[in-house]
């Protein structure tokens, strides 16, 4: 029984499956750090023009040596590779040391999914095995620091909806009575927690704001609990037992 004073917060969705990879990232809302006072606006690097000379037009381009370009799909994705275009009709050797990170939320690229050592050359293809899911891509570089030039970037991606939609309810001060089956630490937004929910097949996630812990459960027996700090997610599946 769910207890008269439980805060129901909100109800999502998630879409979780697989189908032929396609270039999710093409004609997506894209960003930078900043941008050249030559131009070079962050949508050049993802309009799906391949041509590699900045001066044509088709590169983005940052003012700052330190910086970054991302890019937001959308929804979350299974990405298997990220493809980036150099730039070819100058500098090209600027770009190096380049690092991949995804995320299931805006500034939350806690996950360093590619990264290739040294220049990059005309196109480099990172391949992420397994396949890693996220919503948001960055592309940056580790020191020594220069403009970051991307001509295009190019995110292979796979996306198919399941034939029934799972639904997970969020609610405040609530507590399970089990242990969980299995723990994830350093789970750094909560819709990654209930994503590793929906692949484990639990029936409830217990994701703590202050530890980052996601905590997977297989039962559905809980209580109040005056600690705002956790927030328990509960599978459509199962919720109709708690009423």
């Amino acid at each position: 029984m769910l207890p008269l004073n439980i805060k129901c917060i909100l109800s999502f969705f998630i879409y979780i499956g697989k189908a032929d990879a396609t270039n999710v990232a093409l004609g997506k809302p894209a960003f930078q750090t900043d941008t050249c006072r030559a131009g070079g606006p962050a949508n050049n690097a993802n309009d799906g023009d391949l041509r590699q000379d900045f001066l044509e037009g088709s590169c983005s381009c940052t003012l700052s040596y330190e910086s970054s370009w991302w890019v937001d799909l959308g929804q979350i994705y299974a990405i298997s590779s990220v493809k980036i275009y150099n730039r070819m009709d100058c500098c090209s050797d600027r770009l190096r040391n380049v690092e991949i990170h995804a995320g299931y939320e805006q500034y939350s690229y806690t996950s360093l999914v590619a990264s290739h050592a040294g220049t990059v050359g005309s196109t480099i293809n990172l391949t992420l095995t397994p396949s890693v899911y996220a919503r948001w891509v960055e592309v940056t570089i580790k020191p020594p620091f220069e403009h970051l030039t991307l001509c295009e970037v190019q995110v292979e991606g796979s996306l198919e909806p399941i034939s029934k939609r799972q639904r997970f309810t969020q609610f405040m001060q609530q507590t399970p009575h089990d242990d969980p089956f299995l723990t994830i630490a350093d789970v750094r937004s909560r819709i990654h927690c209930v994503f590793l929910c929906h692949s484990n097949l639990c029936t409830f996630a217990l994701y703590d704001n202050e530890t980052h812990a996601c905590a997977l459960y297989q039962t559905v027996r809980h209580s109040f609990d005056s600690d705002e700090t956790r927030i328990m997610f509960v599978s459509s599946h199962v919720l109709q037992y708690m009423k």
